[in-house]
């Protein structure tokens, strides 16, 4: 089995499940908050309860001087939902998807799938508030807000990658899903996103800039917040990463995807 077989096959799911796929993305978003009071509304609320905290321990509390400290946080924590979600769901995601994956047939693949789709949509939702909010505090939008246009794709490609190496591995290895928590929490206060990634200095620096994770949320703090190009050693770096996950993710297909599916 070759890369090249292995893409196509993720291809032509794509095409053949698709309408599957955004049924699956859909009812998985609305199932999310079912029973709740507020309901789907916690799409907003979320992240909203979010920027209240961390604005008042870091805009307040530890004084971080930066105009519309509050909408910095807003762009980052949305975005950065897309990724710490799809780490922290894929662990579980086919064990907690046995039956379909077992008794309805369906390609495990399409699990790791409807979880970034499903983050997709949700972020989606929230982005024209996001905009809204800019354009009220900080004026017209400008034309590097285009920059998202390649920079969601290419996140979303690091994302799947990442949930189908997860997805199997967390059927196998059960602990997965507990050291990925740990690992998410560090990431979030390792990441720019309750600061600029200018603040870094030293060795700390050397180290962080070479991580994926500061490098597409500096990306979209640039396009959606900063109003600047976005940093090409930070798409270079991303991209590189992106494609080393395909090449792991493939890897892991091959090796776990049978024993995974056996297991469940």
């Amino acid at each position: 089995m070759s890369i090249a077989y292995t893409a196509e096959r993720f291809v032509s799911l794509a095409k053949t499940r698709k309408s599957l796929l955004w049924g699956l993305a859909v009812r998985s978003l609305l199932v999310r908050y079912q029973g709740s009071v507020f309901g789907f509304l916690w799409t907003l609320l979320s992240p909203v309860l979010q920027i209240a905290v961390y604005s008042l321990v870091f805009g307040v509390v530890m004084r971080v001087g930066m105009k519309d400290y509050w909408l910095y946080l807003f762009n980052g924590i949305v975005f950065w939902g897309i990724i710490s979600s799809t780490l922290l769901e894929a662990p579980a995601s086919i064990l907690g998807s046995s039956r379909l994956v077992s008794r309805a047939g369906l390609p495990s693949e399409i699990i790791p799938c409807r979880i970034v789709l499903t983050l997709l949509l949700n972020y989606l939702i929230v982005l024209p508030v996001y905009l809204a909010c800019f354009f009220m505090f900080r004026g017209p939008l400008t034309i590097h807000f285009a920059q998202i246009l390649f920079i969601l794709p290419l996140t979303l490609m690091f994302c799947l990658a990442s949930a189908l190496i997860l997805a199997y591995l967390g059927a196998i290895f059960r602990d997965i899903q507990h050291f990925i928590q740990v690992i998410v929490q560090l990431l979030f206060f390792t990441t720019p996103i309750t600061y600029v990634a200018e603040r870094i200095t030293g060795k700390l620096e050397m180290v962080l800039q070479y991580s994926p994770f500061t490098a597409v949320v500096s990306m979209n703090a640039d396009a959606l917040f900063l109003g600047r190009m976005v940093d090409p050693t930070h798409l270079y770096v991303f991209s590189l990463w992106t494609l080393a996950l395909w090449g792991v993710a493939f890897l892991v297909h091959t090796r776990f995807s049978s024993t995974a599916i056996e297991v469940v």
